[in-house]
């Protein structure tokens, strides 16, 4: 599907049918999105995608692209089907036998083993790992990438996470879209961002 926003054509895709492989992008777009995050493993961007490039489960995502070029992206599952792997020598090769181990380990934890505090079934949409290109952000896209996804599937409801201190994103799920807080829990003190919270929308098909 096509939109137009802001004098750009975006396509709201799935990774399947794009042609190409996106994942160098999203690689790109994940080292920029989740630096803050990130940098304590390098603080060279290039090396952090490289280094991350082989976790997206394609079959997963979704993007708005124009062209041949990744402007936002988000996962969307059935329940907690993860969207995400990570391989301990991949991280290695390209992070240092230490650090990579470091990081493989640290990721497996708050990604891979990260449990959410509420009861999620399949009939449930769970976003994760919504971002947009640095240079392409303040412009709506993500919000029309996920706007989209919400009227295009018939799940019960969706269901997201989000830092309490990003306050940008927050922006986006609760005045545009419409999501509301269903419950916090107090964030690992190591992640430094006080409470992460969960919020839920209810699906298109509640209301037919």
């Amino acid at each position: 599907m096509s939109m137009s926003g802001q004098g750009v054509e975006m396509e709201y895709i799935a990774a399947g049918e794009l042609g190409f492989d996106p994942r160098s992008q999203m690689a790109k777009i994940f080292a920029d999105g989740w630096y803050n995050d990130l940098k304590a493993l390098s603080k060279d961007r290039e090396r952090l995608a490289s280094a991350f490039e082989h976790i997206f489960l394609l079959e997963h995502f979704y993007f708005a692209a124009e062209g041949r070029t990744v402007a936002a992206m988000a996962a969307l599952t059935p329940g907690r089907a993860l969207p995400i792997r990570l391989d301990k020598n991949i991280m290695r090769k390209h992070l240092g036998f230490i650090t990579g181990t470091v990081g493989y380990f640290a990721f497996k934890k708050f990604l891979v083993n990260h449990e959410y505090p509420l009861d999620i079934s399949r009939d449930v949409g769970v976003f994760e790992f919504v971002a947009t290109g640095a240079e392409l952000q303040g412009r709506g896209i993500a919000h029309g990438l996920l706007k989209h996804l919400i009227e295009s599937h018939d799940f019960e409801s969706f269901v997201l996470e989000v830092a309490e201190n990003n306050l940008p994103a927050r922006a986006l799920y609760e005045r545009k879209l419409g999501f509301v807080e269903i419950k916090r829990v107090k964030a690992p003190m190591i992640t430094g961002i006080g409470h992460l919270l969960y919020m839920k929308k209810e699906g298109k098909n509640i209301l037919e």
